[in-house]
């Protein structure tokens, strides 16, 4: 009797141990928790380890962005034409969430396997030199509001995206700028959405700049050489994925952790050369900081005119691709692009 009561007691903890487990994954399908959050506590500490192997086989299965809540995220894994973009991706100033102008925007999961397959976003352009133009591009725009998810006033944002660099390769080009570069490439931009002047990364044969330009939407606008934040060519005998990081965000920003930010080249509006008008407090300050990869080293700089201020960031129009300026060939490929706004 003993024996039999014994048996069903065991029965009866492992259906447990099972229930426990089904909701554990079902939870986190519906809600994204994260695997950090899993370790941290719940499942390690309630059940056997297989739990968090069979949670962490469930995110992966559903993608990256099921996992990682963000108030934006897309991993283009959902995605069979860049039309289907239109889900996530929409601005007032497009009616496509793609441009292209002598390039092309598409998927690849084949060059290398993504982070998270099956896709990745693919951005190519290219200019022979025999073009007289030296302006193309291949972008995803979108426009974000923070509001719509956030109570609390926005000081900021940060972007993190993982990016392939396949091809950089100048074509008879002249230096640009006397920079020593024969070719620039946009890759990452975040406008302020009535100017549409902004801050943005350039990567070139080179190396990889951080500056900031005006009108980034028009096909004329460019995204100005600023400082250099990578001394390396960003196309490497081994094709890898990278992670950059960038925060748009006032100074005394929590996420910023004390960088150190230099005065940035003055943004001026075709005013003559006339002074900017006073801008706000100094901690108050917009600034751009970019963390590269392999290290916690931050590039930052201040901005100026309209972009010093922050009210622009909770409604900005997020780029990524390829403009290029300069002759030659470029193929570039983005993964689990998140963006988050920043209350502190």
């Amino acid at each position: 009797m003993a024996r039999k009561r014994a048996s069903r007691l065991i029965l009866r903890a492992r259906a447990i141990v099972v229930a426990i487990a089904s909701v554990t994954i079902a939870c986190s399908a519906i809600l994204g928790l994260q695997d950090r959050t899993l370790r941290d506590g719940g499942a390690v500490d309630a059940g056997p380890g297989d739990v968090v192997s069979e949670v962490a086989q469930s995110c992966n299965d559903a993608g990256f962005c099921a996992c990682h809540p963000h108030d934006f995220c897309d991993d283009f894994d959902s995605y069979s034409t860049t039309t289907d973009m239109a889900k996530k991706w929409s601005s007032m100033q497009y009616s496509s969430p793609t441009l292209s102008v002598g390039g092309l925007v598409s998927f690849d999961g084949l060059t290398t396997v993504p982070p998270s397959p099956p896709n990745a976003l693919l951005t190519q352009t290219g200019i022979p030199n025999t073009f007289s133009t030296k302006l193309a591009a291949a972008v995803a725009i979108t426009q974000l509001d923070g509001k719509k998810t956030h109570t609390k006033p926005i000081i900021g944002l940060a972007l993190e995206v993982l990016l392939r660099a396949d091809i950089i390769d100048p074509d008879g080009s002249a230096p640009i700028l006397d920079s020593g570069n024969f070719v620039l490439d946009a890759i990452i931009a975040i406008a302020h959405p009535v100017s549409k002047d902004g801050v943005g990364i350039a990567v070139s044969e080179n190396g990889a700049y951080i500056g900031y330009g005006l009108d980034l939407l028009n096909p004329n606008g460019s995204i100005g050489q600023g400082a250099q934040f990578l001394n390396y060519k960003p196309v490497q005998p081994i094709v890898i994925f990278q992670h950059l990081r960038v925060i748009v965000a006032q100074r005394k920003s929590a996420a910023l952790n004390g960088v150190t930010c230099k005065q940035g080249p003055v943004l001026t509006t075709g005013d003559a050369g006339a002074p900017d008008a006073a801008g706000p407090p100094q901690d108050e300050t917009m600034v751009v900081a970019v963390f590269p990869p392999l290290t916690n080293t931050a590039t930052c700089e201040v901005l100026s005119s309209d972009l010093a201020f922050s009210d622009w960031i909770s409604n900005p129009y997020i780029i990524v691709g390829s403009a290029q300026s300069g002759y030659g060939k470029v193929q570039l490929a983005y993964d689990n692009l998140t963006v988050d706004f920043l209350t502190e």
